[in-house]
């Protein structure tokens, strides 16, 4: 075997700038699945935690005729004895916290021009057990204590209306006996988070002044829950002890309507699956390269040494031992090229996680796809792809090269040694 390895390698090295060429192929389709696959797996850990801390959480909780006419954000369904309940609830193994929530649509006006927007009543303090909302505030602060006379309101949002942190607002909105009530605002805060809906159109103010504006008398129309999971971890994880904990409190508030993140994350989790037939079409360019390339390469290197295939048979090697020498060739061709790609892939992942993609520099307007994930997209470490990329390139040029290798060791010695 060491002597067609020697050989296998010589001509090679013979014919060093097709091996290059055929190993440059294969490297360049390794490095962009490298890329592309931790570019993907970057922008749905960035979505899955701002699902999980921005738009949703590991458990929201509502009243079945709430669910119904959601769309609206009715405040005539509220949670009945909701605070025993979320005292109940953090008792649960691996809750963390529990905030009330009020979500209700309303008008914002700078008492000049005036936008629609998507308002929700919380409590400060609990809800940043909950929610992040806080590490978004741009400029200006989030709540002070208790929050009263504050809001919070979304980028876009103060753009098109001129707004600054100090400056003076109206909210205005109909209360829950339908009576349209407003009342005067300072901006406490301008957030700019990856999350299109809360930027353009999110405005947050405290409990006590939601008390005043819709006249909620201790309403809670959603209780959001947080269960231990570390970011970035498998999302498997949270959507199991969510779904748990969902059909553990299910037995105890059967009339109550429970949404756990794998419910709220849905669409999204479909898009997730599309992605990963987007990263199996990959692998298949990939093996077609490799399979292309080398098939080309060494059928060629067969059929300009037929006369020297022809010498080694005379010399008492098998049909077997040139078949072994050529499958080598290519090998080292498929080997060679995953190697550079894995090297290249690394260089280019290591980007991706240090520098991230700006989506919108490539003329993305990622606001605009209304996707939980930030305009720019960090790459994540996936070891496994680089193993399993080396051995699909590697396999890949095995298999490929086994077809001439086949067709060399058939050579007729005779007609092999008059070959011109």
């Amino acid at each position: 075997m060491s002597t067609l390895l020697t050989i296998a390698v010589r001509n090679l090295v013979r014919h060093r700038l097709r091996t290059i060429i055929t190993a440059l192929t294969i490297c360049v389709g390794v490095a962009s699945f490298l890329a592309i696959d931790s570019i993907m797996d970057g922008s749905n850990k960035d979505a899955f935690d701002n699902i999980v801390y921005l738009t949703g959480s590991a458990l929201k909780i509502h009243t079945a005729e709430y669910l119904a006419e959601k769309n609206s954000l009715p405040l005539k369904y509220g949670i009945q004895d909701a605070e025993s309940m979320m005292d109940s609830i953090r008792e649960k193994p691996g809750v963390v916290g529990t905030a009330p929530r009020v979500r209700f649509l309303g008008q914002l006006s700078n008492y000049k021009d005036m936008l629609p927007v998507s308002a929700v009543v919380i409590d400060p303090r609990r809800d940043a057990e909950v929610f992040r909302i806080s590490e978004y505030v741009e400029s200006g602060h989030y709540f002070s204590d208790g929050g009263s006379g504050e809001i919070l309101i979304g980028k876009d949002l103060a753009e098109d209306l001129g707004l600054a942190p100090g400056s003076s607002v109206v909210l205005s909105a109909n209360d829950v006996n339908e009576v349209m009530n407003a009342l005067d605002f300072t901006v406490a805060g301008v957030i700019n988070a990856p999350v299109s809906g809360l930027n353009t159109n999110g405005v947050f103010l405290s409990r006590q002044d939601g008390e005043g504006l819709l006249g909620l008398n201790g309403l809670v129309t959603e209780i959001d829950v947080q269960m231990e999971w570390r970011p970035g971890a498998p999302f498997e994880e949270l959507a199991k002890t969510s779904g748990a904990l969902a059909a553990d409190l299910s037995k105890s508030y059967p009339s109550l309507a429970f949404d756990p993140i794998a419910e709220q994350a849905k669409s999204f989790l479909a898009l997730i699956a599309s992605k990963s037939k987007f990263t199996s079409i990959i692998i298949v360019i990939v093996l077609a390269i490799a399979l292309v390339g080398i098939v080309n390469t060494v059928l060629m290197s067969v059929y300009e040494r037929i006369r020297e295939v022809g010498v080694m048979r005379a010399m008492g090697f098998q049909g077997g031992e040139v078949r072994r020498m050529f499958f080598l060739e290519g090998t080292l061709i498929g080997l060679l090229g995953s190697v550079a790609g894995m090297l290249l892939g690394g260089a280019l992942v290591w980007l991706l996680v240090v520098r991230g993609m700006d989506m919108n520099s490539f003329g993305f307007d990622i606001s605009s796809f209304n996707m939980p994930i930030s305009p720019v997209i960090h790459g994540v470490w996936k070891p496994q792809s680089f193993i399993q990329i080396l051995i699909i390139g590697t396999v890949s040029a095995m298999i490929a090269a086994l077809l001439p290798a086949r067709k060399a060791a058939k050579f007729v010695v005779t007609r092999a040694l008059r070959f011109e």
